[in-house]
């Protein structure tokens, strides 16, 4: 007899956070991100897209109102507080893919204060925000995205399917795994999606693949002497 961990849908690995409700017509900033970031008394919000990078997005909170700004709320129930709420359907719906992700379902986003923009950030591709070094961790029906890391932190693979089941066969090949990061998406068309945007993305900060992904159905058996330049 097996014991089995139940997971909430409501569970998330971090608490400071953006969720877009299913519909796109209410967007809420978690109360320990507002806490954190002493935000509870802000009363506008703006929100930017990158040229570059349809899948990163920023929020700047206010005091006063300015261009393009959008009204902040106290989302609270009872004596409750529960962060701050605001109706931004029109940047959300002229928005492809924060569209197409809020039909699917309620989504919540981890934010992150980027100092280079002087904003807070979230990136909806999933990214490898799940770590372990033992892939009896991972839940065997778990389907996702996940790259490996060797000792020396090069990543070393990037692949998508059922997490646990892949890792293993790459495991039985003697590869020299030392860490297992991934992402349970269940969409098969964002795995999709999201493998080939972080291969993609691999390839043109190193100018090659991961070690073991194979080109043409080859492996290049040459490139084991290259190491990464930098980890991702």
């Amino acid at each position: 007899m097996t014991m089995n961990l139940y997971k909430s849908s409501t569970f998330k690995n971090f608490e400071e956070y953006i969720t877009i409700n299913k519909s796109g017509k209410g967007i809420r900033f978690s109360a320990e991100f507002c806490k954190r970031n002493k935000l509870e008394k802000q009363k506008y919000v703006q929100f930017y897209t990158f040229t570059d990078n349809d899948y990163k997005f920023a929020v700047v909170f206010s005091e006063e109102k300015t261009e393009g700004s959008f009204i902040l709320n106290k989302n609270s129930q009872t004596r409750s507080y529960y962060g701050l709420c605001v109706n931004a359907f029109s940047f959300v719906n002229n928005t492809p893919i924060l569209r197409h992700n809020a039909k699917e379902s309620k989504v919540s986003y981890e934010l992150t204060f980027d100092k280079e923009y002087n904003a807070y950030c979230f990136d909806i591709l999933p990214s490898f925000e799940q770590k372990t070094s033992n892939v009896k961790n991972i839940h065997p029906d778990l389907k996702g995205i996940y790259q490996l890391r060797d000792y020396d932190d090069n990543i070393i693979y990037i692949g998508k399917g059922n997490i646990k089941d892949r890792v293993r066969s790459h495991i039985e090949k003697d590869w020299d795994i030392n860490v297992i990061e991934y992402s349970e998406v269940e969409d098969p068309t964002l795995r999709s999606d999201s493998e080939t945007i972080h291969l993609n993305n691999f390839e043109e900060k190193y100018m090659r693949k991961p070690l073991h992904n194979l080109i043409a159905g080859k492996e290049l058996s040459f490139l084991k002497e290259v190491p990464n330049v930098q980890s991702e």
